[in-house]
C-alpha cells in the first residue's frame, strides 16, 4: 500500500490567495495578459498563482497583488494559537554508514 500523500504546508492559504488575485483581476475587468504586461511576470506564473500553486514565489505574487490594489497587514499569531503542527525535521548532522544506519 502506498504511503498517504503528505499535505503541502500552506496549500489552503495559497489556494485562497490565488482565488483572491483572480477575483480581483476579473472585478477590475482585466485579462491575464493585462497583468502579465503590467507586472512583467510570465504567463505560466500567473496561471499557477491564480490556481493556488503553493510553491509560487512570494515576491512576484505580492507585486501582482499591489498592482491589483490588494494590500496586506501581517502580524504574528499569539503563541500557542494556530491550527497546524510543524513537521518533524531530520537532523542534518546524521552520518550514514552506507548500510542505512545513521549515526546520531
Amino acid at each position: 500500500m502506498p504511503p498517504p500523500q503528505q499535505e503541502i504546508f500552506g496549500a489552503d492559504e495559497a489556494q485562497a490567495f490565488g482565488q483572491l488575485i483572480r477575483d480581483r483581476r476579473k472585478a477590475l475587468g482585466m485579462r491575464q495578459e493585462d497583468v502579465i504586461f503590467a507586472t512583467g511576470v510570465g504567463r505560466r506564473y500567473l496561471i499557477d498563482l491564480e490556481a493556488g500553486k503553493p510553491t509560487a514565489w512570494i515576491g512576484p505574487a505580492l507585486g501582482i497583488a499591489r498592482f491589483l490594489g490588494v494590500s496586506f497587514h501581517a502580524q504574528p499569531t499569539p503563541s500557542g494559537e494556530g491550527d497546524f503542527e510543524l513537521p518533524e525535521l531530520e537532523d542534518d548532522n546524521q552520518q550514514d554508514d552506507g548500510q542505512g544506519n545513521a549515526d546520531r
